[in-house]
């Protein structure tokens, strides 16, 4: 795992030491789409127009640039696995797929297009079923949120839009963020369609984690936007790797272990709670835990246990484990579901003795049976 910092002081565990991804290729999941990546991104016959950031792209675990490939590799070098696949997304319109690039634009630049340099991160050309010629052009978006600056509006847009039929007049939510970005790369598959390419049909897909709200948001206010939808898709990248699954792709549990499975990530940050209270009485136990955030942000949770002390609590709280709260004062609020404040203290983070003190003076009084011991880890 690659060293470093976040901006916040907090290690930073979703990057590869550049040495050793850029020996190893480790950020890919596997030999084939390694030997993809050799082709379209190392090799001599790369696009030298190209976005994509070599470094990010070789030593960031969830950089988008690196997941098109794990997502996509594999279907490009297996047309058939790809046409099993995208035929289980898409049933109906997909007969068989003839060819998968990755970072893909017909001309940068050029006004025949967008005028821009707006390119698809995935782009597939396929035959339909009644032997269309078709794409998909493909945008992958992982934990990104859309927010970055609106690039300057082209007159180029509006006559593509036009022609398109399928936006509003009013289109002045689609020149800013977070539509545009959107826009322009609808508007770039209808240049396509309209471009003397060839093609019967194309549609633009935004892929997405549904987690990610920032995404979520995004598209259904695009949508909104739309007066037809007939060359606009969204695929969630859950749907895209439980396809890959069922069509038996050899990465489909790396793909969910790498980008989907949330459990892992708890695992790690649980790795590093600490013991903010704990307090008992004969049978039993609750625990107030605490996990650092960035920017000195703390989130806390209560365990409870309390054994064979049930019979002493009129009313006992459950037994499993809170879900993790992002205030202290919540967590707090948790643990007054039991007597917390009569019962003897084990364990009093320093940082925060002196409020629970507070707290137990406030309710059980200077007659309180423990708040000796209470004090004293305040001192």
């Amino acid at each position: 795992m690659g060293g470093g910092l976040a901006s916040e002081g907090a290690p930073l565990c979703s990057t590869i030491d550049l040495g050793h991804a850029r020996a190893t290729l480790a950020n890919f999941l596997n030999e084939t789409i390694r030997g993809v990546v050799g082709h379209e991104v190392l090799g001599p016959g790369r696009d030298p127009d190209s976005l994509i950031e070599p470094d990010r792209f070789l030593g960031n675990l969830l950089s988008s640039q690196p997941l098109c490939f794990n997502l996509f590799g594999e279907l490009a070098r297996d047309l058939d696995l790809a046409t099993r696949v995208l035929k289980a997304i898409m049933p109906g319109r997909i007969g068989r797929v003839i060819e998968i690039k990755f970072e893909y634009s017909p001309g940068r630049g050029e006004e025949g297009y967008t005028g821009d340099r707006s390119a698809f991160d995935v782009f597939v050309r396929y035959e339909s079923e009644t032997q269309r010629r078709g794409f998909l052009g493909i945008e992958v978006k992982y934990h990104e949120a859309l927010k970055d600056k609106a690039a300057p509006h082209r007159p180029r847009y509006d006559e593509l839009a036009d022609a398109m039929g399928c936006f509003p007049l009013d289109r002045s939510a689609l020149k800013d963020k977070p539509l545009q970005q959107i826009w322009r790369d609808h508007l770039l598959a209808g240049a396509l369609v309209g471009g003397g390419l060839g093609y019967d049909e194309g549609t633009f897909v935004f892929l997405y984690p549904c987690d990610n709200d920032a995404c979520t948001r995004a598209l259904a206010a695009y949508r909104a936007q739309l007066t037809s939808d007939a060359t606009f898709a969204t695929w969630t990248l859950e749907d895209v790797v439980a396809a890959q699954r069922d069509a038996g792709a050899p990465a489909a549990s790396a793909l969910a272990e790498r980008y989907l499975d949330w459990a892992a990530v708890e695992r790690a940050m649980d790795e590093d709670v600490e013991k903010i209270l704990e307090v008992g009485l004969e049978g039993g136990s609750v625990t107030l835990e605490g996990r650092r955030r960035p920017k000195g942000r703390w989130q806390f949770r209560v365990v409870q246990d309390w054994g064979t002390a049930w019979e002493l609590i009129d009313e006992a709280p459950a037994r499993q484990p809170a879900p993790w709260m992002s205030s202290l004062d919540e967590a707090l609020a948790k643990l007054d579901e039991g007597p917390w404040t009569m019962m003897l203290p084990l364990v009093v983070h320093p940082e925060f003795a002196e409020r629970l003190v507070e707290i137990v003076v406030a309710r059980e009084g200077e007659d309180s049976r423990y708040l000796d011991r209470w004090r004293a880890f305040n001192r």
